[in-house]
């Protein structure tokens, strides 16, 4: 299933490439890491390839550590700031897009 997400993820994004010129954000999330759940093995690995991907492709992807693209293991705080940045950057924008890899609660 994680496989067929990913893949479904990369074609929507082939489709949308060829737009190019036009301004386009992206905010990936992995989050492997809980407190209260079972931890992941897939999420952070995952988030990060798409990252890589959006960003060879012309996306501007938010960083969370200001040191690689995408964000992971977000506290909630941390995925509110995530998401406000996303709204401000895709004021401007002809595209956002989100991932979101993890649970989908804790």
């Amino acid at each position: 299933m994680r496989l067929f997400c990913l893949l479904l993820a990369l074609l929507v994004i082939g489709r949308i490439i060829p737009a190019a010129a036009e301004p386009r954000v992206a905010l990936v999330i992995g989050n492997n890491a809980y407190t209260r759940l079972a931890g992941l093995a897939n999420p952070v690995a995952d988030a990060s390839q798409l990252a890589q991907t959006l960003g060879k492709s012309g996306f501007e992807v938010i960083s969370c550590d200001g040191k690689r693209p995408g964000c992971f293991d977000l506290t909630h705080d941390g995925l509110e700031t995530a998401i406000s940045q996303l709204k401000a950057k895709s004021a401007d924008a002809d595209l956002a897009f989100m991932f979101y890899g993890g649970h989908g609660m804790e």
